[in-house]
């Protein structure tokens, strides 16, 4: 079950099982669960939110950024950003009627290879790399140094 608290991930648990517990006891059944908890729901912290957002404007353009509704997304990245202040942020990897129809995590998932290169700006625009040149379009990065410095903002001996 995903929830956005974890308050909430343990009434529901809670629940189901005296749910259960109630319909099996009516009937004279038995049960047990095996419950596989996994990763809460990603929580932004404003302050990297609002940073990751001015990054973006500046790496792609302010007319490429806009902020998503909240979504119930829950992975891994939620043990990073419970140890320090993180934000989650998506990029746009082509549509339907681009003739990307299928979302990320599905089997004939494809993407939009332009996307590759503002991403890569992006994300060295937030790692800071260089501080000193502009990584807007057209600015002071070319396309290679762009996916070079994105590549080495995940290296840790570089980090």
């Amino acid at each position: 079950m995903r929830t956005k608290e974890a308050d909430d991930r343990a009434t529901l648990k809670r629940r189901v099982e005296e749910v259960v517990a109630g319909i099996c006891a009516a009937h004279g059944a038995g049960f047990s669960f095996d419950w596989q908890s996994g990763y809460d729901a990603v929580r932004n912290d404003d302050t990297m939110a609002e940073l990751a957002f001015g990054s973006a404007a500046k790496a792609v353009g302010d007319d490429r950024v806009s902020w998503g509704p909240a979504t119930s997304a829950s992975e891994d990245f939620t043990a990073y950003t419970a140890a320090v202040p993180g934000c989650f942020l998506f990029l746009g990897s082509g549509d339907a009627s681009e003739g990307f129809p299928f979302q990320n995590h599905h089997p004939y998932f494809d993407i939009k290879e332009a996307a590759l290169i503002p991403g890569a700006r992006l994300e060295a625009q937030l790692a800071g790399w260089p501080k000193s040149r502009v990584l807007a379009e057209g600015g002071g990065l070319s396309d290679r140094e762009a996916l070079l410095l994105s590549w080495l903002a995940y290296c840790p001996a570089h980090s």
